[in-house]
């Protein structure tokens, strides 16, 4: 697939990002031109993490990107700085996603990198668009810009050569080393990730006696790691984090890359 230059992704990521706040707030929300430069406001910065390269900025200005988020929230008060951050990240996160979807290959992975406060204007080459949200008074003013392509396929990599020994090619693998010959059909699988607090076994009496209120002893410390499965194999240990609101899992510790690659060939 050819790549998608930045100057095809401005446009329809501005049409995500005006169509996720609908879908958010259940509310008409349209998008047009605009001759009105953000005076600062919020910068958010997207880079590309896998199957792209460079990054696309948005910069909204301040009230705007308020208004905006409080819309799809269905916040009634005014919301404090951290939470329109967060929704920006969220909002932005979902509407270059919506982009990628439809105009990139597989394996494109941009990523919302930060947003930061600014005073400046937005850059004299970014595309102006207004943002205008069902009872909001005043469009959102919204700058976009960069040097952000999709579709990019990574080089292979080359590995130096040795003294004496010529040059020599990266190893296949087509046979041997872990996995074996079947190793390239499995590594796009998607495969269920269980997160694991903890384990318990119950008579079955008390299970039948199981009612709202009722505690379980999983006989973990709150400190304990929690375990991470894959296909009922423990691949990894981790502490549970919150990432944006929602639950997640920073490693600590993971098993031997064999064994991991081991257990996904047993599950397929």
């Amino acid at each position: 697939m050819t790549p998608v230059p930045c100057a095809e992704i401005l446009e329809p990521f501005a049409k995500a990002l005006a169509g996720i706040v609908a879908a958010m707030a259940e509310a008409s929300v349209t998008v047009a031109q605009s001759s009105d430069r953000p005076q600062g406001g919020y910068l958010i910065k997207m880079t590309a993490e896998a199957g792209g390269e460079g990054t696309l900025y948005a910069q909204i200005d301040r009230q705007g990107a308020a208004d905006l988020v409080q819309r799809a929230l269905a916040a009634t008060d005014e919301l404090p700085e951290s939470a329109v951050i967060d929704g920006l990240r969220e909002i932005c996160r979902q509407a270059i996603a919506s982009v990628i979807e439809h105009r990139a290959p597989a394996g494109v992975r941009v990523v919302v990198e930060s947003i930061d406060t600014v005073t400046d204007p937005a850059d004299e080459a970014a595309v102006l668009k207004g943002i205008v949200a069902d009872g909001v008074l005043s469009p959102t003013s919204v700058a976009l810009w960069g040097n952000l392509v999709l579709g990019v396929v990574a080089p292979e990599p080359v590995v130096p050569a040795t003294a004496g020994s010529g040059a020599r090619t990266p190893p296949s693998r087509a046979g041997g080393g872990v996995g074996g010959p079947s190793l390239d059909a499995i590594l796009d699988l998607e495969l269920p990730l269980i997160v694991r607090f903890g384990r318990a076994e119950l008579a079955l009496k008390d299970l039948a006696m199981l009612a709202p209120g009722a505690v379980i002893d999983l006989g973990r410390s709150p400190h304990d790691p929690v375990e991470i499965l894959v296909s009922n194999q423990v691949v990894a240990r981790g502490e549970v984090v919150t990432v944006n609101g929602n639950y997640g899992v920073r490693i600590t510790d993971v098993v031997g890359a064999a064994d991991r690659i081991r257990h996904m060939e047993i599950a397929s």
